[in-house]
């Protein structure tokens, strides 16, 4: 049993390192057409994080809608 959570690496320090290097959001291409590269792992880190920002945000303001109605009454008679 692997005391490093089965994944070959040692946390001593660079454990941060180590998850961003080895995030991937794309495991259902095959391996010989993907790439990772540090530039490609943090625009996928800053879209899910700017999606989670925009959920958010759209949730709060969703939630702080008044529902208001009014009647105005036409004082205008036409006879």
């Amino acid at each position: 049993m692997d005391i490093n959570g089965g994944n070959g690496y040692s946390n001593k320090g660079g454990g941060r390192r180590v998850v961003a290097g080895t995030t991937d959001f794309y495991r259902r291409l095959p391996s010989e057409m993907t790439e990772s590269t540090k530039v490609g792992v943090m625009m996928s880190l800053l879209s899910i994080a700017t999606m989670v920002v925009l959920f958010l945000c759209e949730t709060w303001a969703f939630s702080r809608t008044r529902i208001r109605s009014s009647v105005v009454i036409d004082t205008n008679v036409e006879a």
